[in-house]
């Protein structure tokens, strides 16, 4: 498929009955590894994509080495790729607009971008961030790429209560007005203000993986078409590690060798 192509295929998936799912990666080999197990699309995550580089997460990781290992992650894999934007690396509309375009450069076909600045304790007012969206949209137009926009929102970070959900209504329809494709109230925790936003928005609804909102059958049926796993997959991944290496330390290779590994010939074909 071609970019184009490739977008509009991502685009289809938020339409579906079925949960689109995403086990957040942060390179090639974990991207062709989501890949051979039949997954449908391939998402970063900002935190396990700056950690794997050497970086804390909030726009640490240096765009050019940002851009580079994208890249490499959209020609490893023949799925469709949204890179969490964070908030756009840019500080100002004309820098955002030439990130976007560097950013389609590299293949993908959607993002995140959050109504949230690195070192900024407020949350990016709803005029400015409906500007971000709306130059974003504009820029990948002249592309020729309709790049998939979720808009995070980080109320949920900040506020706690009915107060969250109003603003995450309020947020979610100017977003939506000013061009966004999919809304992410990330830390999102209870199935009632789920169901509320999707009552009262058109477009879909992106929600992280928490233990709150484990019954995925559940979220299905509320209508949520969209389930990512944020920097999840990593810890997931470092806490086996963890586990397993303790265990060696007292002598216990129990939880080494319980689990059948995959194969040489397995990982091999992982690798493009």
């Amino acid at each position: 498929m071609t970019q184009s192509q490739k977008a509009i295929t991502f685009k289809e998936l938020h339409q579906g009955t079925r949960l689109l799912l995403l086990p957040n990666i942060w390179d090639g080999l974990s991207a062709r590894l989501i890949e051979s197990l039949g997954f449908s699309a391939i998402a970063t995550a900002s935190i396990s994509l700056a950690a794997v580089n050497g970086f804390h997460d909030g726009e640490k990781i240096p765009f050019d080495l940002l851009l580079k290992r994208v890249s490499t992650i959209t020609h490893s894999v023949n799925l469709p790729v949204t890179v969490d934007f964070e908030s756009g690396y840019a500080g100002d509309l004309t820098l955002l607009r030439e990130n976007v375009k560097r950013l389609l450069d590299t293949g993908i076909v959607g993002i995140n971008i959050e109504d949230s600045q690195a070192n900024q304790i407020d949350l990016t007012s709803v005029f400015d961030n409906c500007k971000r969206i709306e130059t974003i949209k504009d820029e990948a137009e002249k592309f020729g790429v309709d790049l998939f926009v979720n808009a995070r929102t980080d109320v949920y970070l900040r506020t706690k209560g009915k107060t969250a959900l109003c603003e995450v209504l309020e947020r979610g329809i100017a977003y939506q007005n000013a061009g966004a494709d999919c809304i992410y109230p990330i830390l999102i925790h209870n199935y009632d203000d789920i169901s509320s936003l999707i009552q009262s928005l058109i477009i879909p609804i992106n929600v992280l993986l928490i233990k709150p909102l484990a019954d995925l059958r559940k979220l299905e049926k509320l209508g949520v078409k969209r389930v990512s796993l944020g920097p999840g997959t990593l810890k997931y991944m470092l806490t086996k590690v963890r586990n397993m290496v303790v265990d060696l330390q007292n002598y216990n290779t129990d939880t080494f060798l319980i689990e059948d590994m995959i194969t040489h010939d397995f990982l091999a074909n992982l690798i493009p």
